[in-house]
């Protein structure tokens, strides 16, 4: 994986849903050949997330201290979407492959908040339309 960052709001909806996703994680990875993929994990106002606590503990003090396993963020059940879009972040590459988990992970609204007060204003990409994209869905 080459890094992680995250979005808030999500950069993603599915279909039904009334309340919006309140952050999203992007795991962003690089082929031999350079070709991007990039994992998404949601989130949704819930309990609170020990993995994402120590997430938020690293932010504060600018440096990882204690190991943070980063698939424990990873949907283990449900189902995923997988499509070829873009970067949503300049320079907006084209031919991306996107994996978009659809069980979302928990943070509580104190964790949100204390994201919110380290990155204040709002950096996710509005949404965009199918254009034909085909989406793709599987079985965890």
């Amino acid at each position: 994986m080459e890094e992680v960052h995250f979005h808030h709001p999500a950069e993603h909806c599915f279909k039904g849903e009334a309340t919006p996703r309140v952050l999203e994680a992007h795991f962003v990875h690089y082929g031999r050949l350079r070709q991007p993929l990039v994992v998404s994990v949601t989130f949704k106002l819930g309990a609170k997330n020990a993995t994402f606590e120590k997430i938020l503990t690293a932010m504060d003090d600018n440096k990882v201290e204690q190991f943070i396993l980063l698939d424990d963020l990873i949907p283990k059940r449900g189902y995923f979407y997988r499509y070829i879009g873009s970067l949503t972040t300049p320079p907006l590459t084209e031919g991306v492959e996107w994996v978009v988990f659809e069980q979302a992970q928990m943070i509580d609204i104190d964790q949100l908040n204390h994201y919110m007060a380290t990155f204040k204003e709002q950096n996710n990409r509005e949404l965009q339309k199918l254009n034909h994209r085909k989406i793709e869905k599987y079985e965890v």
